[in-house]
C-alpha cells in the first residue's frame, strides 16, 4: 500500500465503454418450430423384445454368445444360470486348461526376493548415475551437483560400492595365497635341542648330579 494518499486516485481502472447501437441483446440460438418433437412420459414401459443385438468393438474373432435370458424374475434367471450356463462354463475352462496348461510356478525362496531386490537397487543407481554423468557433460560438475543431489549420491555409493568390492576382493586373495603358501622353518635354538644327541643328554645330567652332590658336601663340611 501507498504510504500516502493519492488526491488524482479515481479507483480500479477498467477500459472506456462506448454506446453500440447495433446491440440487442445476449446472443441466443435460433429457435424453430419442430414438428417431429414428442415428450414420452413413460419411457420406463417397454414393448415386446423381438430380438436382442450386440455391438462390439474388438480386434478379436470367435466371440460368441448364447444363453441369453430375458425377463424379470431373479429366481428363474439364477436357475438358468445354475443348470445351463455353469455346466457348459465349467467344461471350457477345464478344455481350455486341457489345451494350455499353467506353467509350473517355481517357489521363490527369501534369497531370490533379495537378489531380485538387489537388481532392482543396481539399475535405479545406475540411472542415475548415467543422468547425472550426462548433466555433468553438458552443464559441469557444479551446476550437476546443485540440481541433481541424488544424482550426486549415487555416484558417490556406486564408487564406494566399487571400493569395498575391490578392498574384499583383495582380502580374498591374500587370504587363499596364505593358505597355499608353506608354513615357515621352526626357530634355531629349538631344532639343536631336538637333534642333540643321546650321550651329549646323558653327560650334562651327570654333571647337574655332580654340582649337586658338592654343593651337600660342603654344606655338611660347615656344620660339623
Amino acid at each position: 500500500r501507498p504510504l500516502k494518499r493519492n488526491a488524482d486516485y479515481k479507483g480500479p481502472w477498467s477500459p472506456p465503454l462506448i454506446d453500440n447501437p447495433a446491440y440487442k441483446g445476449k446472443w441466443a440460438p435460433r429457435r424453430i418450430a419442430n414438428p417431429g418433437y414428442f415428450e414420452d412420459l413413460a419411457v420406463y414401459k417397454l414393448a415386446k423384445i423381438d430380438a436382442i443385438g450386440f455391438e462390439l468393438w474388438t480386434m478379436q474373432s470367435g466371440i460368441t454368445f448364447d444363453n441369453i435370458y430375458v425377463g424379470d424374475n431373479v429366481e428363474t434367471a439364477k436357475r438358468i444360470a445354475e443348470n445351463v450356463w455353469k455346466p457348459k462354463h465349467d467344461a471350457e475352462i477345464a478344455l481350455r486348461e486341457a489345451r494350455n496348461p499353467r506353467p509350473v510356478e517355481k517357489t521363490k525362496s527369501k534369497l531370490d526376493g533379495v537378489l531380485e531386490l538387489f537388481k532392482v537397487r543396481i539399475g535405479d543407481i545406475s540411472a542415475s548415475v548415467a543422468d547425472f554423468y550426462g548433466r555433468v557433460r553438458h552443464e559441469g560438475i557444479v551446476e550437476a551437483v546443485r540440481q541433481d543431489r541424488s544424482g550426486a549420491i549415487a555416484v558417490v555409493m556406486a564408487v564406494g560400492g566399487l571400493v569395498w568390492l575391490v578392498w574384499n576382493l583383495l582380502a580374498l586373495v591374500r587370504f587363499i595365497v596364505g593358505l597355499a603358501s608353506p608354513a615357515p622353518p621352526a626357530p634355531a635354538a629349538a631344532t639343536n635341542a631336538s637333534n642333540a644327541s643321546p650321550d651329549a643328554t646323558a653327560s650334562t645330567s651327570a654333571r647337574a648330579s655332580a654340582g649337586d652332590s658338592g654343593a651337600v658336601k660342603r654344606k655338611t663340611k660347615k656344620s660339623s
